[in-house]
């Protein structure tokens, strides 16, 4: 299943492999302070989020 990852300024990032989801964890949890990253389907990107992850730097 595809997802679009939302995380960055600059956009949203379709997620189709765990590696490309661990590559988008890597980058968010570098980023200092408390993040959000939203998950949500790639053919529907406007519905509810399917998973909201928090991420912080210094937790």
């Amino acid at each position: 299943m595809a997802v679009t990852a939302w995380y960055d300024v600059a956009g949203p990032a379709t997620v189709t492999t765990t590696a490309e989801l661990d590559a988008v964890l890597d980058t968010v949890a570098a980023w200092n302070g408390a993040n959000l990253i939203e998950l949500s389907d790639v053919d529907n990107p406007w519905r509810t989020p399917m998973m909201n992850v928090g991420l912080d730097a210094e937790e």
